[in-house]
């Protein structure tokens, strides 16, 4: 194994984490639109202060990262039959089920309370730890 791999697009690359990542994390973001009152939801997620140039610049630049990630994850092929591969799989996986279930107490907590049941009890952000472990098994 060599520090630079042969870059190639090929169906067994690391873009299929990527886009996986993309699925779970988008397809959950619509799907309560249809369960639940849709005024309730936008008071739960309430607008961002308007962010200052500082945060601009790194919110930029941030995005402009995952592009460049997500555009490199196309040519990287998958290390295919090493242990490396289950240990992403498997970090990946983890980290899913994190978000997941941190996603339901808040989908369905009262606006006006802080949620403080389930995975909440343990962290006040589980998503973030849910998808840096993502992140992790990617990067593996």
């Amino acid at each position: 194994m060599s520090l630079i791999p042969a870059f190639e697009i090929g169906v067994w690359n690391t873009w299929i984490f990527m886009a996986a990542w993309l699925f779970f994390h988008i397809v959950p973001l619509t799907w309560p639109i249809f369960r639940y009152d849709i005024k309730a939801m936008f008071k739960k997620g309430a607008a961002s202060p308007p962010y200052n140039k500082t945060e601009k610049i790194i919110n930029n630049f941030g995005t402009v990262v995952w592009v460049i990630l997500f555009i490199y994850s196309i040519f990287l092929p998958l290390p295919l039959g090493t242990p490396l591969l289950y240990a992403g799989i498997a970090l990946f996986v983890v980290g899913l089920i994190i978000c997941e279930i941190a996603g339901i107490p808040w989908a369905t907590a009262p606006v006006d309370e802080p949620i403080t049941r389930g995975i909440y009890r343990y962290s006040r952000h589980p998503i973030y730890i849910g998808v840096f472990v993502q992140y992790i098994g990617i990067g593996i």
